[in-house]
């Protein structure tokens, strides 16, 4: 019995791995956030490449299953068909939560100063009181995704050594600015309200600015 448990474990991980985790759009966004970490760094080389990189893609891992976890009775009206909704035990996923916490834990207490880990736990303290508020995955579903997408330029700050405080701002603002968008114009289970549009091109309209700003000659 032990033994058909941890199979059927493993393959839901599995299934939820290749479903969410494994895709495109997660290794776009962990290489984005590999290239800025090298970009904003004074002292990352290309060399550092592959460890940035595989932080980067557990850091996205661990909050997005975490946000899963979060989302299931939303998911149950919207997205029935994901394997953490049709799946009838979840423990396996929090263990895999778990796991994924000690690693970069883990690797933060020993490729940064402590205080960069002080940040990490402060980070999943704050998601963890989010998550527990059921109201912001209803009616305050847009101002949630907005403070949950919040997390990428701290996940920048966490990846990136002998950080250049100005080129790291640029680039973490960069990053929500482009992902917040992204969200709003692609997600269709937002309502299409006066807000939304505000927000839309008012986000749309700030990443250009930062964008041209930085990239004006006087900064080449």
């Amino acid at each position: 019995m032990e033994t058909g448990a941890l199979l059927t474990s493993y393959r839901q991980i599995t299934r939820y791995a290749i479903t969410r985790l494994v895709t495109v759009r997660i290794i776009a966004l962990a290489t984005l956030l590999t290239v800025a970490s090298l970009w904003a760094s004074a002292s990352q080389t290309p060399s550092d490449l592959g460890w940035i990189a595989i932080f980067s893609y557990l850091l996205i891992c661990q909050f997005r299953l975490w946000d899963d976890l979060a989302d299931r009775e939303f998911d149950r009206l919207h997205h029935p068909g994901r394997i953490l909704v049709t799946s009838s035990d979840t423990r396996p996923f929090f263990v895999a939560l778990i796991a994924l916490f000690l690693a970069n834990a883990t690797w933060i207490s020993i490729w940064q100063p402590l205080p960069r880990l002080t940040i990490y736990v402060l980070l999943v303290a704050s998601l963890g009181i989010l998550y527990q508020r059921k109201a912001w995955i209803g009616q305050w579903r847009l101002l949630r995704m907005q403070v949950v997408l919040m997390k990428y330029p701290i996940f920048l700050f966490l990846c990136t050594k002998d950080e250049m405080p100005n080129r790291l701002f640029i680039a973490g603002l960069a990053i929500y600015l482009l992902l917040s968008s992204f969200d709003l114009l692609s997600d269709e289970t937002l309502d299409t309200t006066s807000a939304r549009r505000w927000l839309i091109a008012i986000e749309c309209a700030a990443l250009v600015i930062t964008l041209v700003t930085y990239t004006w000659p006087i900064h080449a």
